[in-house]
């Protein structure tokens, strides 16, 4: 297959791909409205004084800056909405992923294929569902990275100012995109048995530069980062299974299909090789070559490495689970000998795309009514996400991203200070401000009374360390909870009570 063939086929599947996103009212992900308001927050603070009571800038030498950097100068000088802008982003981002792909198979196989069509299909993964949209635009690039280094083997000085420079670039997106890339360098290097000086040069002057960059970016001590191990059945769980979307049965049937479809491929392949004939009565003569063995060892490696990390209590939850999609799309791009039509790819990225439409379309019925209740807060107010742990909505049974976090959507229209919001101290480029005092994350509990006094009394401490202009302002509970959850009087008075939310004016 030609360039020009194989880019045309691939402008058509990521548009296939990119439907669902821009169907979608809101944003999909649990973390990924977190994300739009802050944006819409820090090109607010150029624009005027009106969030200035509730938050403040500080652009700083920062770890995970990717969307900050890219689309916040947009939505300034631009004045573009925010939420369209990450609409924009995320497609953009599964676009990186999928060429990123395509040019690392076509930089090892050594030809275009329709085979590098095949990153698409994980657009509508884990990492998505849960908003971690710094790591999904790094892992575009750093296969972005692997393939372009491959790819000027031949023009080893551009090849060794590429790697130095590219690790920074990533670290600069997302520390895990570093350390999988710059992983999955030295073993493509060893498995080639690539002896370019001027590549570990570069590699060692990348490596440099992305230690000064972390020395300046640490904003959390190593000691401070509890690690832990889930019980065995959950660590496997998350480790070996991280594609499901928003639906176990529908997304595990969909990748049983795409199994089922490469099975059949290979087993294709095999049935037409002259040479797989023979192999039974030839074996001990039989050479294959080595890079047939290339994606069972990438697949190993980093599957060890998901096995291996713990969870830390300063990172995105399920960190075992994310390398697992990096073990898939980077074993999946060292395939040489499969062949596949572009018909194929494009039917299973079509099947795909229409169900995650229909999802989307389910949810926008859910998220405009949540928009319009939310309405019922006046602006200057405060707002506190509760969470009821009965509701679990981060399970994939009652899985509903539109509504857990959307109340930062409401920053979109007007000026509130949102408790939830991406603000931590010295970790992002948005902190509260001083008036807000203490940084107060997500209020938890079990919908017993206990745990509801215990977060009543914990907001009322809260609110009591603000400014004194501020500690008069109306406070309002945005309860995401679940069907069985009863009512609480003692969390102030029922504006909006749904299935999956109330709504409380708390004074």
């Amino acid at each position: 297959m030609t360039a020009k063939k194989f880019w045309s086929w691939f402008i058509l599947a990521w548009i296939i791909t990119g439907i669902p996103i821009f169907l979608l009212h809101g944003v999909p992900g649990v973390d990924t409205p977190n994300h739009v308001a802050r944006l819409h927050v820090l090109a607010s603070l150029l624009q005027g004084p009106e969030l200035s009571a509730f938050y403040k800038s500080h652009w700083a030498i920062l770890p995970n800056l990717a969307v900050d950097l890219f689309v916040t100068p947009i939505v300034y000088f631009c004045n573009i909405n925010a939420l369209l802008l990450m609409k924009i982003f995320l497609v953009n981002s599964m676009g990186v992923t999928g060429a990123g792909f395509a040019l690392t198979n076509r930089a090892i196989t050594g030809r275009w294929s329709a085979w590098g069509l095949f990153g698409l299909l994980f657009s509508y993964s884990y990492v998505l569902g849960f908003g971690f949209i710094n790591y999904l635009f790094g892992i575009g690039l750093a296969l972005l990275f692997i393939g372009v280094q491959l790819s000027l083997k031949s023009r080893p000085t551009l090849r060794m100012l590429v790697v130095a420079i590219g690790f920074p670039i990533l670290l600069l997106n997302h520390l895990l995109a570093l350390a999988l890339g710059a992983m999955a360098l030295i073993i493509l290097a060893i498995w080639q048995r690539d002896k370019c000086r001027k590549l570990w040069i570069g590699f060692t002057v990348g490596s440099l530069c992305s230690l000064f960059y972390m020395k300046l970016a640490a904003t959390v001590g190593v000691r401070s980062a509890a690690m832990y191990y889930d019980p065995i059945p959950d660590h496997f769980r998350n480790a070996f299974f991280p594609l499901y979307f928003s639906n176990l049965f529908r997304d595990l049937t969909f990748w049983l299909v795409v199994v089922g479809v490469v099975v059949w491929l290979v087993v294709r392949k095999l049935g037409n090789d002259p040479k797989a004939k023979e192999v039974v009565a030839t074996i001990p003569n039989f050479k294959v070559r080595k890079t047939n063995f290339l994606p069972l060892v990438m697949l190993v490696t980093f599957t060890l490495i998901a096995l291996a990390l713990p969870h830390m209590a300063m990172t995105s939850a399920y960190l075992s689970a994310r390398i697992s999609i990096w073990t898939i799309l980077i074993a999946g791009a060292t395939v040489e000998r499969i062949t596949i039509a572009p018909g194929l790819i494009l039917s299973l990225l079509f099947a795909r795309s229409a169900d995650v439409s229909q999802r989307f379309l389910t949810w926008n019925t859910t998220f405009d009514q949540l928009k319009t209740d939310l309405r019922v807060i006046p602006t200057e107010s405060l707002l506190y996400q509760m969470t009821s742990l009965n509701s679990r909505p981060l399970q994939p049974y009652g899985w509903n991203p539109s509504i857990i976090h959307a109340d930062c959507l409401l920053l979109l229209e007007r000026n509130v200070f949102v408790n939830n919001l991406f603000s931590l101290p010295y970790q992002q480029p948005l902190e509260n401000s001083p008036e807000i005092k203490f940084d107060l994350r997500d209020l938890y509990n079990r919908n017993t009374e206990k745990s509801i006094k215990l977060n009543r009394d914990w907001l009322v401490w809260h609110l009591g360390m603000m400014s004194d202009r501020l500690q008069q302002r109306p406070v309002y509970i945005y309860f995401v909870k679940s069907e069985r959850d009863k009512l609480s009087p003692d969390l102030g008075q029922v504006l909006v009570d749904r299935p999956r939310y109330t709504i409380y004016q708390f004074r």
